[in-house]
């Protein structure tokens, strides 16, 4: 398969596979969109798992540290990070 730097991917949702996703294109040198349509990120990891299950600290860190290395975030309509 060949790659295609500098093109740009929009991945719909911001659960686990759609992070991995991201983080994976991102990795290979694609420009990468997370669209979510909640308030953050995290898909049924944040919505569905009790938090003395999975911290929402632990999301919220990933969704900062994410932000900082080439992502940037907007939420409902259109949310989007970017990796």
């Amino acid at each position: 398969m060949r790659l295609l730097q500098g093109q740009t991917v929009a991945v719909i949702g911001s659960g686990p596979a759609g992070i991995t996703v991201a983080i994976k294109l991102a990795q290979k040198g694609y420009d990468v969109t997370i669209f979510e349509r909640m308030d953050k990120i995290g898909g049924m990891m944040r919505y569905g798992i009790p938090d003395f299950r999975l911290p929402l600290s632990i999301l919220d860190r990933y969704e900062k540290k994410s932000c900082v290395s080439s992502a940037s975030a907007s939420v409902p309509t259109a949310r989007s990070a970017v990796f």
